[in-house]
């Protein structure tokens, strides 16, 4: 079995299918601009200080157990969402995206897979956005 690591290999784009493919150069420069650049960020993490969503906020930041909150979430100037996978217990059930229907503005999910998996085990646990929403997952495992 092959893991990927995020220092060894490109972030994929998923498509509306769940296929997976190389991000491009435009998916590079949309990366940059919303996942690694310095803008107001809000956490939503079991291991970090929770942070509320303010009108300036651009990202949000959480992990899968903070999905469900989501649903009563609702913000105009959310871009970009980065949903942390922490652990292999993360994906004993589907991850639903859905709550992009919450934020009009949003440009990119990024998904952050933090444990070693395989890309097949990973694809099997991540819904795909019924819109149109780039979502990229990036695997940080460690090494």
């Amino acid at each position: 079995m092959s893991y990927l690591s995020a220092q060894e290999n490109d972030v994929i784009l998923f498509n509306g299918t769940n296929n997976a493919k190389k991000a491009s150069r435009i998916d590079k420069d949309v990366l940059k601009r919303y996942v690694y650049s310095n803008i107001e960020s809000a956490y939503k993490l079991s291991s970090e200080k929770q942070t509320s969503i303010t009108k300036n906020t651009k990202r949000l930041y959480l992990d899968v157990n903070y999905l469900e909150t989501l649903e009563s979430e609702k913000s105009n100037s959310i871009e970009v969402v980065v949903v942390k996978i922490l652990n292999k217990e993360d994906l004993s059930d589907s991850i639903g995206i859905e709550f992009a229907n919450n934020f009009p503005n949003l440009k990119c999910i990024y998904i952050s897979c933090e444990v070693e998996i395989s890309l097949s085990e990973i694809k099997k646990n991540i819904q795909t956005p019924k819109h149109n929403v780039k979502t990229y997952l990036g695997f940080n495992a460690p090494n």
